[in-house]
């Protein structure tokens, strides 16, 4: 994990929507523009409740 990435997590602890913070949670696979296979690990994953809906 990067050490910018550290205050945000930190600062998500103090939000009431956060369930779970996942660090480096997958390894994402893609193709660029040149045709070359590019890979990019996320340093985290946040998980929220669901927005609660009006009725």
């Amino acid at each position: 994990m990067s050490s910018t990435a550290w205050p945000v997590p930190t600062a998500l602890d103090f939000v009431g929507e956060v369930r779970e913070i996942l660090p480096q949670p997958l390894r994402l696979t893609f193709g660029n523009g040149d045709g070359q296979r590019r890979e990019h690990t996320p340093d985290f994953l946040v998980l929220t409740r669901a927005p609660q809906r009006s009725r």
